[in-house]
């Protein structure tokens, strides 16, 4: 399920074994929420080193649907995609249709709220939730959670916390209906073939509530633990120390995700803290817009001092944009250049691949 193959400090490396292969830790999964990574093919992200991805539940709920999914042999069947995938609950879409836009509401039920794709109103239960995972057969399921906006007072984000926990009792007894499992049968996963399932900590910036959710959940019991919440932008101290703090209340034997933990110098921090997987659209959304990564900091491609440049964009980098077949230099930063202002979707597409590539690498350093 999960072993640990060395230690370093806090730091760790180890295997997560899926029904669809072992991934390799500390790993990162590249968001692909309606079933494709954007811009890319599958190819591309096996050639950039990654052999995860992460899917969004809600959305493929939806369109194209989980039923029709299931019928079309499950999400690996469907998208040709033979390799782990994670789902996550919904509990993001929670947050950004429900508590960031108020497009809806939170009873103990689940989650109420209006998708801008259809105009529809929908209704998300925590086994709505696993239900969905289980026909999309995903090889990690996430719990619904109740993710409230970084504002929230310490009342709002003790009630997140009491309902992220209650939620998450009901989701446990869902996958246990579902997979016909009990305790024992749970704890023997390579015996009962089943899903891995993971929990979401949340509690904001308060440590005690973040204790609390966790104590809970661990009593609860599953395969690995997120660290909920929002990352603050404008106070990095604050979110490195609930970072730690999340590190230090997961037990050795259990996953620590880093949900949406996707800038570099988060993730090796969190690396350094005893993180082993992370997911966030940054490298590919930024690679769009022609922010690439590399050995010596990030550029910005659509900069005009870019335009008479004929270096590649990192010469260190072995991807396709850097490096073509014959191992030869790839495409200049001024061609780059020139395609994004020409809209070309093969700009978006080569630096996308750049920064899959920079990340693969950089967790590969560690492993």
């Amino acid at each position: 399920m999960f072993k640990i193959l060395s230690k370093e400090n806090k730091r760790r490396v180890g295997i997560i074994k899926t029904q669809h292969g072992d991934i390799q830790t500390p790993a990162f999964l590249p968001d692909a929420t309606y079933g494709a990574v954007k811009t890319l093919s599958f190819e591309d992200v096996l050639k950039a080193g990654i052999d995860q991805i992460l899917t969004t539940t809600l959305h493929m709920s939806i369109r194209p649907g989980d039923g029709y999914i299931k019928r079309m042999g499950g999400l690996h069947n469907f998208l040709n995609w033979q390799r782990p995938i994670l789902t996550d609950s919904g509990g993001w879409q929670v947050f950004s249709l429900i508590h960031k836009s108020g497009n809806g509401k939170v009873t103990e039920e689940g989650a109420e709220f209006i998708m801008p794709d259809d105009g529809r109103k929908h209704l998300l239960t925590p086994e709505d939730s696993i239900n969905i995972q289980a026909n999309l057969r995903s090889d990690i399921f996430v719990v619904l959670d109740d993710p409230v906006i970084g504002s929230a007072t310490k009342v709002e984000n003790e009630a997140a916390v009491d309902l992220t926990v209650e939620w998450a009792k009901r989701a446990k007894k869902a996958f246990y209906k579902r997979y016909q499992l009990d305790d024992k049968k749970f704890d023997d996963q390579e015996k009962y073939k089943r899903p891995l399932i993971f929990s979401v900590i949340q509690g904001g910036n308060y440590k005690d509530l973040r204790k609390k959710c966790a104590v809970k959940l661990l009593e609860i019991g599953f395969d690995g633990y997120g660290y909920g919440g929002i990352l603050l932008k404008d106070d990095k101290k604050t979110t490195r120390d609930m970072l730690s703090h999340f590190a230090e209340l997961v037990p050795q034997d259990k996953i620590r995700y880093g949900m949406g933990v996707g800038k570099p110098d988060d993730v090796k921090f969190c690396i350094e803290e005893g993180y082993d997987l992370f997911d966030c659209v940054v490298p590919t959304r930024n690679g769009r817009h022609g922010y690439c990564y590399t050995s010596f900091g990030g550029i910005n491609l659509k900069s005009s001092k870019y335009r008479y440049d004929n270096r590649q964009i990192d010469p260190e980098c072995d991807c396709e944009a850097c490096r073509i077949r014959d191992k030869r230099p790839g495409a200049s930063r001024a061609y780059l250049y020139n395609l994004f202002r020409a809209k070309e979707i093969s700009a978006m597409r080569l630096c996308s691949i750049h920064n899959l590539r920079y990340y693969s690498k950089l967790l590969g350093s560690y492993r």
